[in-house]
């Protein structure tokens, strides 16, 4: 998704640009600072080149960038409404807050493919356009879908489950951080704000469509 300001494009490209320009200089400061040291104290010097590397090397590993976000729910009504629901994106502004509207790329019927384009507006008044497209689904069971357009990969993933009286629906996102802002402590500074906002969004939105379904506003 690509976030608009007042006054300028604010992009995910355009950070990813400025986090691996951050990263080049913060390694060469590294690198001219273990030069430094090793002219006094060699040992010393060849430490700090080692540490240096090991980071490297250990965020270099996809799996430890990852950043996984589940949660799950039931509605009193069965998968196939649930699922047909869930499934259009252009019922998000229906109850998803933020999203104010989102429009479908491709023609119907929704299926493997299918964009969605969404517009929503952020809690701080910064506007956000994205492209969200289906890559699997399986009517009534589950489907997953992506951000095709975002220079990291991302998964998103529904599943819905029959049960007594109603649906399970398990709700799960796939992030994969940068090389250049997991270097930076983006795991750590970022995932547990960025899990709490994500997760009262959710919630917000899962409340309001159970009053949807249960009502019975939608049917017919």
């Amino acid at each position: 998704m690509s976030l608009v300001g007042r006054r300028k494009p604010f992009d995910a490209q355009s950070i990813e640009r400025q986090l691996t320009t951050a990263v080049i200089g913060f390694e060469l400061a590294i690198d001219s600072f273990a030069l430094l040291m090793a002219i006094a104290s060699p040992v010393f010097g060849l430490l700090i080149s080692a540490c240096a590397a090991a980071w490297v090397l250990l965020w270099s590993q996809s799996r430890f960038r990852r950043i996984t976000i589940s949660s799950s729910y039931v509605i009193p009504r069965s998968p196939e409404v649930v699922f047909a629901f869930v499934s259009d994106f252009r019922n998000l502004p229906k109850y998803y807050p933020d999203v104010e509207s989102v429009e479908m790329l491709t023609t119907p019927p929704i299926g493997p493919g299918t964009q969605f384009r969404t517009h929503a507006r952020l809690p701080d008044g910064r506007e956000g356009v994205g492209v969200e497209q289906i890559v699997e689904y399986n009517p009534n069971r589950r489907f997953t879908s992506r951000a095709p357009f975002l220079p990291r990969p991302t998964l998103d993933e529904q599943t819905f489950e029959p049960v007594d009286g109603g649906t399970h629906v398990t709700h799960r996102f796939d992030h994969e951080l940068s090389l250049a802002s997991a270097m930076l402590g983006g795991r750590w500074y970022r995932l547990a704000a960025a899990k709490r906002f994500l997760l009262s969004r959710r919630e917000a939105g899962q409340t309001r469509m159970k009053q949807l379904l249960e009502s019975g506003q939608l049917d017919g």
